[in-house]
């Protein structure tokens, strides 16, 4: 049935949906003793660990960006005071098994 057909709306699956949030939420925990948690490492493919191969990074490559691609990736992508060339650095770094890989892929960058 289309709501625009009819000009009915069945809210019971929306309603039950809250009020499954709600029921099945838990309070915080009132742990006051001021224990400090720890942080621990999962070791598994969901953490990011950030590892910086040494590339050899080119400058002059930024003279191929247009102003449109420099002004995307500096709203959206580049970190403070980081480099266009240094975000590339980063991502190959990311995707990358060792620092021969790292080399490879920022130069496909």
């Amino acid at each position: 049935m289309d709501f625009r057909d009819s000009r009915e709306a069945n809210t019971d699956m929306a309603t039950d949906a809250i009020e499954a949030l709600t029921t099945s939420t838990t309070p915080p925990s009132s742990d006051t003793s001021g224990a400090k948690r720890t942080l621990t490492a999962r070791n598994d493919s969901k953490e990011v660990r950030a590892q910086l191969y040494p590339v050899e990074v080119d400058h002059s490559r930024d003279a191929l960006l247009t102003e449109f691609g420099k002004d995307t990736l500096k709203d959206r992508y580049l970190l403070p005071g980081e480099t266009f060339q240094d975000l590339f650095v980063r991502v190959a770094s990311a995707y990358a098994d060792d620092a021969g890989h790292a080399q490879r892929l920022y130069s496909y960058i």
